[in-house]
């Protein structure tokens, strides 16, 4: 006999947005989820990348309870925190000068360990704009030819911190194609361009062609789903197998949003088999 906390929400239900990324989730209260609707949500963001939630209205408090039922939290050293929970960051218009996520980019990817999966909850909203845009880097790798999948292998791509408020000083270097552990599935693993420096054994100058490449590559419409913000939603996905762009045409529109993010591992290229191409 199943114990209560493990019934799953009869309602629940998972839409596609997209048909390569996305999904809808609904029938569900994040306050209220059971272990096995918890689940079934970390398995929709492992399939879709993203996946919204809507009509929640979730207090930070509440985020903080159902995101560590998705692992422990983690933060990025150099962004000090702006709320009583430290778990949690209030992501606020600060003018489009100072809108650091209007590229393409992937959460902490100057970290050792850069996150798995973010929780951005709405609070405040412009009339219009402000959108986050998200591009699926697994469909972005297998669309790829098999030969330029081979030129991949075993390359790594030298990334520098510096416009996510934690200075020039720290750099890592990180499998151009990893692997998702839950899945063993292969995705390119790009970041934000301006924090690549090369790709290692290359100078830059070899390095910016190939790099060029992937990133139009990587960001073609037949991948990407564009999230339009709606009062209560709340947006989780896979940093290591998404990236994400937030448009600044807001103005000076107030646009607040709470996230949270939960820690990864340390990216990996997985063995290949004889048969892959």
């Amino acid at each position: 006999m199943a114990r209560a906390d493990e019934h799953v929400q009869t309602g629940l239900e998972i839409r596609k947005l997209t048909g390569t990324i996305g999904a809808e989730v609904t029938g569900v209260s994040l306050c209220d989820a059971d272990g096995a609707t918890v689940e079934r949500i970390r398995s929709a963001i492992l399939a879709h990348r993203v996946v919204v939630v809507r009509n929640q209205f979730i207090e930070p408090e509440r985020q903080l309870s159902f995101g560590l039922r998705l692992g422990p939290f983690m933060t990025i050293p150099g962004i000090e925190a702006n709320l009583p929970w430290r778990e949690l960051f209030k992501i606020t218009n600060l003018g489009k000068e100072k809108a650091a996520a209007e590229m393409w980019h992937t959460d902490g990817i100057t970290l050792e360990q850069p996150p798995s999966f973010s929780i951005l909850a709405a609070h405040t909203l412009p009339e219009a704009g402000g959108d986050t845009l998200f591009v699926d880097m697994g469909h972005a790798y297998r669309s790829l030819s098999p030969a330029y999948r081979r030129l991949l292998r075993g390359q790594r791509a030298r990334h520098r911190a510096q416009r996510f408020g934690a200075g020039n000083a720290r750099e890592v270097s990180h499998p151009l194609v990893r692997t998702i552990p839950e899945t063993g599935e292969r995705v390119l693993y790009l970041g934000a361009a301006p924090n690549v420096v090369d790709i290692e054994g290359m100078t830059a100058a070899e390095s910016r062609p190939l790099l060029d490449f992937l990133f139009a590559h990587a960001t073609r419409p037949d991948g990407m789903y564009r999230h339009r913000w709606q009062p209560g939603d709340v947006l989780m996905w896979d940093n290591r197998a998404a990236m994400h762009y937030a448009v600044h045409d807001y103005g000076d529109e107030p646009r607040d949003l709470v996230r949270m993010m939960i820690e990864g591992e340390r990216p990996f290229e997985a063995p290949y088999a004889q048969e892959e191409a």
